[in-house]
């Protein structure tokens, strides 16, 4: 069986034990959502490829924001739902072989990420939904276009075939249309008012693993084609430069989140379009380094508020264990050891040595990271110490260390999953 296949039947069965939990009520739900999720990391492990490293961190995710949401006393069915469906699609995306189903994986993750914004009906959740339907609706239009248009070309919906076969424009209709999901340059503009009035909670699997993901997707697909590896690294590569630079002004944690995923998912595309074999491998590592950077932050938020919170606020979080967070993911987002993004980003530049251009831009979007990671380390600086989290701060704890931990040895991980 395909891992595609393996990965698709446990999410459909998950999915359908998970609802027969909640109808039973009691902790039933509780624990067949923990259940479902560690039997996917299991998966993961034993399955191992692209998408067992893929399924290992969103699944890690999930799990953590699934235990936060049980702590503070939420386990309806709707989270249960979505984040067991968001952790399980990343696996699914990446290793399908055919470019059809891979589109309607794209349109149920666009579905998932609709719902998740419509969880509050608020004015600001509102627009912010409005405007990721708008690029993003936009978006599956133009790349459904291009998919029509390849198909009837290469007369096959095999992936490598219909790259093989199709035209630039069917290629680069389907990329770009495709690219909005992935938030790349100039269809980016939706994703930090969507960050800053999801749950901060959601916001952490989607930062961590289905807008990265998307990015990977895209740069693969490009990668069977230089000219259209060129467009989409050229684009990708822009995002990232944006990204870092927009990042340092925001005031509200979302939006400068927001700004930090899209900068982070241009390094991976780009990597992974242009940068060979190398850069498919660190672009994997680094979507996993970024997701154990970024999401212990989303989760503080999330421990605090439904809706983001201020930067500012960070300070007033009293607790060695939430210090210790904020200053571990500044330093994984700056890409300094200890942290684990301090190797993949090494080794994405490395995998562009060849392509001066990008190297030089991904190289200045990182120096330029600096703005906004120092703004979440010197929220650490002055401390209030008003509010306390309590255990709460122990799930976001536990992910900065494994980050930190994993950094020790990048290579076995990427020897176990990819060799």
């Amino acid at each position: 069986m395909s891992p595609e296949a393996i990965y698709l039947w446990t999410t459909l069965s998950g999915l359908a034990l998970i609802l027969l939990a909640h109808r039973l009520g009691g902790k039933t739900p509780i624990l067949s959502s923990i259940g479902y999720l560690s039997l996917l990391l299991t998966l993961s492990i034993i399955v191992r490829g692209v998408s067992g490293l893929v399924g290992l961190g969103s699944s890690v995710t999930g799990l953590s924001i699934l235990l936060v949401f049980y702590m503070k006393g939420r386990h309806s069915i709707f989270e249960d739902l979505i984040v067991d469906t968001l952790a399980s699609i990343p696996p699914i995306l990446v290793s399908t072989t055919d470019i059809v189903r891979l589109y309607i994986y794209w349109e149920i993750m666009t579905a998932l990420l609709i719902s998740a914004i419509s969880a509050r009906v608020e004015r600001g959740s509102v627009s912010a939904g409005l405007k990721y339907l708008l690029f993003c609706g936009a978006g599956s239009l133009i790349a459904l276009i291009g998919l029509v248009i390849g198909v009837q070309e290469s007369m096959s919906t095999d992936i490598r075939v219909f790259l093989d076969k199709s035209s630039i424009t069917a290629r680069i209709l389907l990329l770009t249309g495709l690219g909005a999901e992935a938030s790349i340059f100039p269809l980016y503009m939706w994703l930090p008012d969507y960050y800053s009035e999801v749950n901060p909670l959601l916001a952490a699997m989607i930062s961590s693993w289905i807008t990265p993901v998307s990015g990977f997707v895209i740069g693969e697909l490009a990668s069977f084609n230089h000219g259209s590896a060129v467009v989409i690294a050229t684009l990708a590569s822009l995002s990232s430069l944006v990204g870092s630079i927009a990042a340092y002004s925001q005031k509200d944690l979302g939006r400068l989140l927001g700004y930090s995923s899209i900068s982070h998912t241009g390094y991976i595309t780009t990597a992974s379009a242009l940068g060979g074999p190398l850069g498919l491998s660190s672009s994997l590592l680094h979507a996993l380094a970024h997701s154990l950077a970024k999401s212990p932050v989303f989760l503080l938020a999330g421990a605090l508020s439904e809706k983001s919170i201020d930067v500012d606020t960070l300070s007033s979080i009293g607790g060695r264990a939430s210090s210790f967070t904020v200053v571990a993911s500044s330093l994984g987002l700056l890409g300094l050891p200890p942290a684990l993004t301090f190797w993949s980003e090494i080794l994405i530049l490395s995998s562009l040595g060849n392509s001066p251009a990008y190297f030089t831009l991904l190289a200045v979007s990182v120096i330029a990271s600096a703005g906004y990671s120092f703004k979440l380390l010197y929220t650490q600086a002055g401390k209030k110490s008003i509010i306390e989290l309590g255990r709460l701060s122990i799930i976001p704890l536990a992910l900065a260390v494994l980050s930190i931990a994993l950094s020790i040895a990048p290579f076995n991980i990427l020897g176990y999953f990819l060799k």
